[in-house]
């Protein structure tokens, strides 16, 4: 997974079977911390809370493993330090004390608060995972609202043969491209009319015939149409796919960013023909201006370090209105989002930053309605806004004014707003 996917992260303990040590009473059941509410008031119930003992527990039951990003706890507000002191377990085990439990993969997750006299008392506790639904809802392929261009064409078979939704390997079917015979470096191309994280491509090569034709033929991955596209970095080489066969090939290193993806076999007396290419992919970022080499993608890295020289942090030039923005191609319901910080120079730059959710692109985004502002940093390097599952596409991250924006990871933790709390309880 890239960093984006990464980083859209969902909820997973809503509405799970949860337990407690002990219960107060029935306004403290352990069921009120995955309601879905995060009202921090006893009184409305919607928290949980455990008699006076030693060593309170409550735990909730994820149906099965899952590899844990983030846990995000909402503490009571009128009795904020009786959580002082608790601790998080993770694990595939019900006991805390285990040590087999990992810090990130597990079915159970513990809230455990150890010593004597102690009141456990939890207002939500959310569980994010980076993978959730991945077998039911994969990424989507963004090739079928691109636009395909190819060398040349033979016969009636367009470059857009390749992007028509079929993997029909029978060229007499009319559901494959082909450049005419013999040519000298033919290549294919597909626009995806704006940039995209890329996290694989499917390639179907022929059926009928000649599947050799597509043996050493080169994928590329850029934003430059130079040399139509061919001088763009290699995502991977094709050694060889069987007749008819569907072959997926991932970028070295994981990912690659591009608008563009090029398929182009080097070599003289070469023949191009492709029976269907899938692109499969999320949003990447854009920004206001780049300055210094901080691409707005570096923000999506899954680099948090904070080190600009590490290449992890954006940056705009002195502009008014410096912004960031992410779409997540369809609207998501948004639980929280954080942001990293510079370390190495210049944090009160983020000073003043708003984190902006909603479907419009008005002012480039600043028209939506705000989630939070960093109005102090604190000596603090990440900041967490509860955005209350407000919705949107777009999440942007701008700062009003003249100024210079640097963010060294953005996090978003969200949910597709299709997909209902029952939907996400009975998916799993």
């Amino acid at each position: 997974f890239n960093a984006i996917k990464r980083n859209l992260l969902h909820n997973v303990a809503l509405h799970r079977t949860a337990v407690q040590s002990s219960e107060s009473s029935d306004l403290g059941a352990a069921a009120n911390a995955v309601d879905g509410n995060r009202n921090a008031r006893f009184q409305s119930g919607s928290c949980t809370q455990t008699e006076e003992e030693s060593d309170p527990w409550w735990r909730v039951d994820l149906g099965s493993v899952n590899s844990i990003t983030a846990v995000i706890i909402t503490n009571r507000n009128e009795q904020e330090n009786l959580l002082n002191g608790a601790e998080i377990w993770i694990g595939k085990s019900v006991e805390t004390n285990d040590i087999k439990n990992s810090p990130a993969e597990g079915r159970y997750v513990t809230v455990l608060l150890r010593g004597s006299k102690k009141v456990l008392t939890l207002c939500e506790v959310e569980v994010f995972v980076a993978n959730y639904g991945n077998d039911t809802r994969p990424l989507p392929n963004v090739a079928l609202q691109g636009e395909a261009a190819q060398s040349s064409t033979l016969s009636f078979a367009a470059a857009s043969k390749a992007i028509d939704g079929r993997r029909n390997s029978f060229y007499s079917h009319g559901s494959c491209s082909h450049t005419a015979v013999g040519e000298t470096n033919p290549w294919w191309r597909l626009d995806l009319r704006q940039t995209f994280v890329i996290i694989s491509i499917k390639v179907t090569n022929r059926g009928d015939c000649c599947a050799e034709r597509l043996d050493g033929a080169e994928i590329l991955v850029g934003d430059s149409l130079q040399n139509n596209g061919n001088d763009n970095p290699r995502c991977a080489t094709i050694s060889h796919i069987a007749a008819g066969k569907t072959s997926t090939y991932q970028c070295d290193g994981g990912s690659m960013v591009g608008r563009f993806v090029n398929v182009m076999i080097p070599g003289k007396s070469k023949t191009l023909t492709l029976c269907e290419v899938e692109v499969y992919a999320v949003p990447a970022a854009a920004q206001s201006t780049v300055s210094s080499d901080g691409l707005p993608s570096h923000a999506v890295s899954g680099c948090s370090s904070g080190v600009y020289g590490n290449l992890c942090c954006t940056h705009t030039v002195l502009q008014r209105d410096p912004w960031w923005r992410v779409d997540l191609l369809a609207v998501h319901k948004v639980s929280a989002v954080t942001i990293f910080n510079r370390v190495d120079c210049c944090a009160e730059r983020l000073l003043g930053a708003q984190i902006l959710i909603g479907n419009s692109l008005e002012n480039n985004g600043m028209k939506n309605p705000r989630c939070g502002a960093i109005f102090s940093l604190d000596n603090r390097r990440t900041f967490t806004f509860q955005c209350n599952l407000m919705e949107g596409r777009y999440v942007t991250v701008a700062i009003p004014g003249d100024n210079v924006l640097t963010l060294c990871e953005v996090e978003v933790y969200a949910f597709p707003a299709s997909m209902s709390a029952m939907n996400i309880t009975s998916s799993r």
